[in-house]
């Protein structure tokens, strides 16, 4: 009986364990996703702020 209730646990937990596989997938691809496009809006943002002495002039 104990073998067959220790094959039937561990059957149980796989699904379990790979549902939370896909989840911890998709939790670091978001944040990755996030943590990218922060970045991305940073480096524009500093960009813009640079180079804004330089567009505002229309005395030319």
């Amino acid at each position: 009986m104990r073998p067959v209730l220790t094959v039937l646990l561990l059957a149980a937990a796989l699904p379990l364990s790979g549902c939370l596989a896909i989840r911890t997938a998709d939790t670091a691809k978001d944040a990755t996703v996030f943590t990218t496009k922060t970045a991305v809006k940073g480096t524009v943002g500093a960009g813009k702020l640079a180079t804004r002495p330089f567009r505002e002039r229309d005395d030319d």
